[in-house]
């Protein structure tokens, strides 16, 4: 079997599992490198692989490309991925060990502010 490319991610889930307890988790950064490389349009492919989700990982990504990176702080549109967002979606923080204490509790309350909880 052959590795499927992004096109092809949006059918995976569906046609090798039936079942609603498995899912996809798209991380934000990893969509953002692509869209750099001219891969994939990020606002297209989360309109594309929106369901069925499990939720997301979060990170940011820097104009050099860095990432995992705090949240709000690169190039990652995270008022854009929010549209794609739901109340049961589990929603990670991908962060870089090195980032100081202060950039974790940065992007904990970017997002809670991002997803309207502060």
């Amino acid at each position: 079997m052959a590795t499927p490319l992004d096109e092809d991610n949006v059918d995976l889930v569906g046609n090798f599992i039936d079942s609603d307890a498995i899912g996809t988790c798209p991380g934000t950064g990893h969509a953002k490198l692509k869209e750099e490389s001219e891969i994939i349009d990020h606002s297209q492919f989360m309109e594309q692989t929106h369901q069925p989700l499990l939720g997301y990982h979060l990170k940011d990504v820097t104009a050099n490309c860095w990432d995992n990176q705090a949240l709000g702080t690169g190039t990652v549109d995270f008022e854009m991925a929010k549209k794609y967002f739901r109340q049961e979606h589990v929603l990670g923080i991908d962060l870089n060990p090195s980032l100081a204490s202060e950039e974790v509790i940065h992007s904990r309350d970017y997002l809670s502010k991002l997803i309207g909880e502060s």
